[in-house]
C-alpha cells in the first residue's frame, strides 16, 4: 500500500506506529510492522500464471467494464478523464 492522503481534521484518526509512537491513535492495520512481505510475490505468480495472453484479456476486460461504469453514471458524475 501506497501512501494515503487526508485533510488535516482526520490525521488522529489514521493508524498510529506502535514501535515509533508517531501518527494518529487508530491501531496498527497490518498485523506485520512493515506489512505483507508476500505482495509483490503475489503479484508476480498472477502475473506469471496469466501470461501475455491473459493480461491482455484481462486489461480488455477491465477497461470495457470501466468504460461501461463511466457510460452508466456520466449523468450523475462529472468525467474527469476519458481516453
Amino acid at each position: 500500500m501506497g501512501p494515503i492522503g487526508v485533510k488535516s481534521h482526520l490525521a488522529p484518526y489514521l493508524p498510529g506506529d506502535i514501535i515509533t509512537k508517531q501518527g494518529g491513535t487508530g491501531g496498527q492495520v497490518s498485523a506485520f510492522h512493515f506489512g505483507s512481505g508476500s505482495i509483490l510475490t503475489i503479484s508476480w505468480l498472477y502475473i506469471e500464471a496469466m501470461g501475455a495472453r491473459g493480461l491482455t484479456e484481462a486489461t480488455k476486460h477491465a477497461i470495457l467494464g470501466a468504460n461501461y461504469m463511466m457510460s452508466r453514471l456520466k449523468e450523475h458524475y462529472k468525467v474527469v478523464y476519458i481516453g
